[in-house]
């Protein structure tokens, strides 16, 4: 070999990129926890077929065994939302069993819906309620929309007993002379009744913007988020001010009067409130429920206060005559589902007829910190009164 075919020879070399496995390219992220918008925007990039880029992360690597999890999907680019029963959040899919799930090609839903998220000048945010599969951990597999697994967690299940939330029985609605008042004085009135099934949580539609984080998306301006800006959670933190509750009981009803400072829903309770139940002090704790149908329907109507005439059952709380009932609410704006325990399914309430944007509307353009209420949870102090 002469010198300048060495030489040759060595600057080829040296301009030749090092070679990549394939594993290490197609590598999943794992999936880290996060708690701020800012700590998100921080995560990888994952870059899917078409263009549309995604940010992941997971609200907590533990929950209880009857609560769950937000998976956030913060997404940009141009792509079709899928079904939201068949595991999709936002541009992506997701599958969580108790073994780790495998990756397949989805067939074409042909009843998806085809309007766009033209997102290629914004950041939206997505988000999915992950429940536990069962005792143990449960394997979160986000996949592309050719199969390929492009993320992955793991949820594990406390192993503590909280007081879950379990929803109304039924609702019938009762009218009053109040409705011959004008629209702006009506309070409605409705008939509840406590059930013994649950556990359920709320609602978040996986196909829905959720927030929008940064640009213009739908004619609508991403507001200014102060740093450390919290993400929501599966369930509040805490109650909220802007919504009360109280409580009128005497030997022939219990009436719980809602008053709300921004206007809310007022048709058919047991789709918008979920309730969680002490006697003597002690957590209700509900039998699982396996199927749910619900029978919500008409029209859909809002305001800021809400009459509950409660048909108490006591013997469905394992209370009598005497004992002393704490009652909480729990205001789900875009419904609730349950909460599968080990070897369930998830059954979502079919409330396909509610709006998937209503709450983006209250955070758009505003700033965040002046928003009366966000996320379309509201969380009310409990009330307590005694079985007559």
């Amino acid at each position: 070999m002469t010198l300048a075919t060495a030489i040759s020879t060595a600057a080829f070399a040296a301009e030749k990129p090092a070679p990549t496995t394939r594993a290490a390219a197609t590598r999943p992220v794992k999936i880290a926890v996060v708690r701020t918008y800012d700590q998100l925007q921080a995560q990888p990039v994952i870059t899917l077929p078409g263009g549309t880029k995604v940010q992941l992360g997971l609200e907590s690597a533990e929950c209880p065994r009857n609560g769950g999890a937000l998976l956030y999907c913060l997404a940009g680019g141009t792509f079709v939302p899928k079904s939201r029963r068949k595991g999709w959040l936002g541009p992506v899919r997701v599958a969580a069993a108790s073994r780790r799930p495998e990756a397949k090609t989805h067939p074409v839903e042909l009843f998806a819906r085809r309007s766009a998220h033209d997102l290629r000048n914004a950041k939206a945010l997505f988000a999915r309620a992950i429940v536990p599969a069962g005792k143990g951990r449960t394997y979160v597999s986000v996949q592309d929309a050719t199969g390929r697994e492009i993320a992955i967690a793991t949820l594990a299940a406390r192993k503590d007993r909280p007081n879950p939330w379990t929803p109304l029985l039924r609702d019938k609605y009762r009218r009053a002379a109040e409705d011959e008042a004008p629209p702006n004085r009506r309070v409605p009135n409705w008939y509840v009744e406590n059930g013994r099934t649950g556990p359920a949580i709320p609602y978040w539609d996986p196909a829905a913007v959720l927030d929008l984080v940064e640009g213009r998306y739908a004619g609508q301006q991403a507001g200014k988020y102060p740093k450390g800006e919290r993400l929501p959670t599966c369930l509040p933190r805490g109650t909220h001010p802007a919504i009360r509750a109280e409580v009128r009981s005497d030997a022939h009803s219990t009436v719980l009067t809602v008053t709300a400072a921004a206007s809310i829903y007022t048709c058919h309770p047991k789709d918008h409130f979920l309730t969680r139940w002490w006697v003597n002090g002690k957590p209700f704790i509900p039998k699982p429920v396996m199927a749910h149908l619900s029978e919500g329907n008409g029209v859909l109507t809002r305001g800021t206060r809400l009459r509950l005439h409660l048909l108490l059952n006591p013997a469905k709380l394992g209370a009598k005559k005497g004992d002393r009932i704490r009652l909480q609410l729990l205001y789900c704006h875009r419904g609730w589902r349950w909460s599968p325990g080990p070897g369930e399914l998830a059954k979502l309430v079919p409330n396909d007829f509610l709006e998937t944007r209503g709450v983006l509307s209250l955070r758009v353009g505003q700033d965040p910190s002046r928003v009366l209420w966000r996320y379309g949870l509201l969380m009310l102090e409990p009330v307590e009164f005694v079985v007559k």
